[in-house]
């Protein structure tokens, strides 16, 4: 049997983290080591359990959630970061990679997307959710937003 991979829920949502627990433990290889509602409790617990994953909401009571993923790289560069986000603007994206997560979805997404993401964040690539990636992928490149409404027509 392969090594459980242990993971760190940082998420100020109670029911939310719930969720996700039910979701992760139904899969015999993920193992939640901890859950924290605010970033400070979320980086004593990465400094005392250094998981393999940590699944990080940006939107916390008491850091920054793009600073609080530097002060987790600090803490342990092996650490993969995947993003869990009400927030589905370009830019908060975009700095989440920068400062060094490897992973992004948008809390609508669907259960499927979550264990996906986790997988690939695991092995070592970049995950983005797809509902947000054609945005951010036009953005870099800097391609005009073409909304149907505003494209012409053959």
């Amino acid at each position: 049997m392969t090594e459980q991979k242990k993971i760190i829920i940082i998420e100020d949502h109670p029911l939310f983290r719930e969720g996700i627990k039910t979701i992760l433990n139904r899969n015999p290889h993920y193992q939640i080591v901890a859950e924290a509602g605010t970033g400070r409790d979320g980086l004593r617990m990465v400094r005392e359990l250094r998981p393999e994953l940590v699944l990080l909401d940006l939107s916390l009571p008491d850091i920054r959630g793009l600073s609080l993923i530097d002060d987790i790289k600090e803490i342990s560069r092996k650490t993969g970061i995947l993003i869990i986000s009400m927030h589905s603007q370009i830019d908060h994206i975009i700095k989440s990679f920068q400062c060094g997560a490897m992973g992004y979805i948008v809390k609508e997404s669907a259960a499927d997307t979550l264990l996906v993401a986790i997988e690939t964040v695991l092995k070592g690539d970049y995950y983005m959710d797809s509902s947000v990636s054609r945005k951010v992928v036009r953005k870099l490149a800097k391609i005009p937003d073409r909304s149907p409404a505003t494209e012409r027509s053959g």
